[in-house]
């Protein structure tokens, strides 16, 4: 009788003893997770801003289009000039 009477009181006990083992473990893999997050958001704001620049470079191919015609015409005039 008295055994059946402290079941709840050891099944409580074990569970204590389960949570004051695993709560360090739990601890490592939070902060392992937290510095895995702040390196994935560092990445992300690498890639978002190596995106950028290569959107702006792809964008500037008009500007330099425009840039060659200009020396293109300058040189053309230059040569008039010259004659």
């Amino acid at each position: 009788m008295n055994i059946i009477s402290n079941e709840p009181s050891l099944g409580l006990y074990r569970i204590q003893e389960h949570i004051r083992k695993s709560i360090p473990k739990l601890e490592n893999q939070t902060k392992k997770l937290e510095g895995c997050s702040a390196v994935m958001k560092d990445l992300n704001y690498t890639m978002e801003n190596a995106q950028h620049s290569i959107m702006s470079v792809e964008n500037s191919n008009q500007s330099l289009n425009n840039i060659e015609h200009n020396l293109v015409e300058l040189n053309n005039i230059l040569s008039a000039a010259q004659m």
